[in-house]
């Protein structure tokens, strides 16, 4: 009775095994792209949403909560917006690249399209050491200004219209972003 006893205990742990390497295989698997399908990098997470890249963005000009009026069409500077939200996590990601990118980018103007109460927008302006123009979103602003994600950023040109758009959440979104407004003009032109 022993020996058949140790016999399939052997087999039983050989089985989980060979189970435990079959799942491994298949996360292995279904974690690589499909055959023919590549990973892009250079490509901004939901560059297929939001307002059509050529066309105007809908609003001329932004009132903000701490900097007054900032146009948008017919300024001397290309112009930065990214969309964001107080109850974001993600979105958070972003604000403290937001003065090296200012740096490293000095002719171009940059907003903050912040969903949220006032109050919040606020609170996150003094808690991340944000000197930018800040404009108070709510969610009836979200049709107009085609949002579907956060953070989410636009390129706009100086007359308006969009150059570039997606998610931005990290240092190098924005910088694609600003390869993705040079490609469009470039394939615009």
């Amino acid at each position: 009775m022993s020996e058949l006893f140790f016999v399939s205990y052997f087999v039983l742990w050989g089985l989980v095994l060979v189970g435990a390497a079959a799942i491994i295989q298949l996360f292995k698997r279904t974690a690589q792209p499909m055959r023919g399908e590549t990973i892009r990098k250079d490509i901004l997470a939901e560059s297929e949403r939001g307002i059509p890249a050529g066309q105007v963005f809908p609003k001329s000009e932004l009132a903000s909560i701490n900097k007054g009026i900032m146009p948008l069409q017919g300024s001397a500077a290309d112009t930065v917006l990214l969309i964001t939200s107080v109850a974001c996590q993600a979105c958070e990601g972003i604000y403290t690249h937001i003065p090296a990118f200012l740096r490293k980018n000095p002719g171009l103007k940059l907003a903050l399209l912040i969903d949220g109460a006032e109050e919040e927008i606020r609170d996150k302006l003094g808690r991340f050491e944000l000197d930018v123009p800040v404009y108070a979103i709510q969610p009836y602003d979200f049709a107009e200004l085609s949002i579907t994600v956060f953070p989410f950023g636009y390129y706009l040109r100086n007359d308006g219209t969009v150059a570039a758009k997606g998610v931005v959440s990290a240092p190098e979104h924005l910088e694609l972003l600003m390869k993705h407004k040079d490609r469009a003009w470039k394939a615009a032109g």
